[in-house]
């Protein structure tokens, strides 16, 4: 008894020593000491004091945080600077500890870990890469979102930032994989029960060409998918701006866990019809795939104006059309199908325009005998005839 109390009140002193970096521990003094440096007058002796100090890492974090509120400003200013990197160098090391361990043999404490593995599977290359690129450069973003109190501020708070440094004259500019993977990964465990087009939202980062080159590599692909496909499911029933955004991204970097989503987009009635269904079928038609190929299928016949009244209107299944002979490799104008351009519309945001391409017919008749075409050159000889199924039962 008095054995078991000893070890419980040794393991108890042992829970409650302060980590490095904390007043008290060697590793404060050392710190406190260098931040004093940052406001030496000779420059080597503060340019050495704040090398030192980033690569003490979270060590250094503490005396930091402290000379942020020295009356010395240059001591101020030059801990303000430091502190995001002191911290920044811990991530960076525990990110690269995650990944040499390639057997998964080691704990690590390493934040939403847990929530990670249960969206992308068994831990492979792929997914480490990718989650320790998330660690890397999110490691605070991935700690504060293990609070789901805080989750959504602080992923729009480092959404806003993202979107700002990628914002450039002629689009965006590249942003850093692991930024944009963590932020639709953090906002698909805590998703917003509305749309707020008043918010800096994580749909306006899925147009970084950064993206839409990773989502397809053998590597960091699979996982990438399975997070962007996770954060849509979870998207408010009008939120326009990720519905468009997924869309535009699938049209232009192709990725089969699109398909049932885009299929669901496509046949949504409530959805708009332009910037929802449309985008949607065009995206299908690139997308390829069994649900693709079912769900334009479904939507050939479907003779929903788009513009307003007359028997020679565009309809959405003309456009279904049009993506269902293309995904098959069959030529338009075999079919009588002529395209009439395109219409654009605006995203209302820093002008950027959306396409969607005209199909039609000049003659109500045309399209019937199109879409008979179509029925007998595409999906009937998809299907097997009914003798043909009786002989494969035998």
């Amino acid at each position: 008894m008095r054995a078991t109390l000893v070890l419980l009140f040794a393991a108890g002193l042992a829970v409650a020593d302060p980590r490095p970096g904390e007043e008290g521990t060697p590793e404060h003094q050392q710190a406190a000491n260098l931040v004093k440096q940052l406001g030496d007058k000779r420059y080597a002796t503060r340019e050495a004091a704040a090398k030192k100090l980033i690569e003490m890492g979270p060590a250094a974090v503490p005396a930091l945080t402290a000379g942020t509120k020295s009356e010395d400003e240059e001591v101020r200013n030059r801990s303000i600077a430091l502190l995001p990197q002191a911290r920044a160098a811990e991530w960076k090391r525990r990110a690269a500890a995650y990944l040499a361990d390639t057997e998964g043999k080691q704990k690590h404490d390493l934040p939403l870990l847990d929530q990670w593995e249960k969206l992308v599977g068994k831990p492979d290359a792929g997914t480490r890469k990718l989650f320790a690129e998330m660690v890397k450069t999110n490691g605070e973003l991935l700690q504060k979102a293990t609070d789901r109190k805080v989750a959504a501020s602080a992923c729009t708070e480092r959404c806003k930032i993202i979107v700002a440094q990628t914002r450039g004259p002629k689009g965006q500019i590249k942003a850093e994989i692991g930024d944009l993977a963590a932020i639709v990964f953090v906002d698909g465990l805590v998703p917003p029960k509305n749309a707020d087009w008043s918010q800096v939202a994580p749909a306006k980062l899925l147009a970084n060409p950064t993206l839409s080159e990773n989502i397809g590599e053998t590597d960091m692909g699979p996982a990438l998918r399975k997070v962007l496909a996770k954060w849509f499911s979870v998207r408010p029933a009008h939120d326009n701006m990720a519905q468009q955004q997924f869309s535009l991204l699938a049209q232009k970097k192709p990725f089969p866990e699109a398909g049932p989503v885009l299929a669901r987009l496509a046949k949504d009635k409530n959805a708009d019809i332009f910037s929802v269904r449309m985008l949607a079928v065009q995206a299908l038609g690139k997308v390829g795939g069994k649900e693709a190929e079912a769900a334009l299928a479904e939507l050939v016949p479907d003779k929903t104006p788009l513009f307003g009244g007359g028997q020679n209107e565009h309809v959405l299944g003309d456009t279904a059309l049009a993506a269902s002979l293309a995904l098959h490799g069959k030529k338009l104008t075999d079919f009588g199908l002529r395209s009439n351009g395109s219409i654009g519309f605006s995203t209302g945001d820093d002008n950027d325009i959306i396409s969607i391409n005209l199909y039609g017919f000049n003659t109500t008749d045309g399209r019937e005998k199109a879409i008979k075409k179509w029925q007998e050159e595409v999906i009937e000889k998809k299907e097997p005839k009914k003798d043909e199924k009786k002989d494969e039962k035998k």
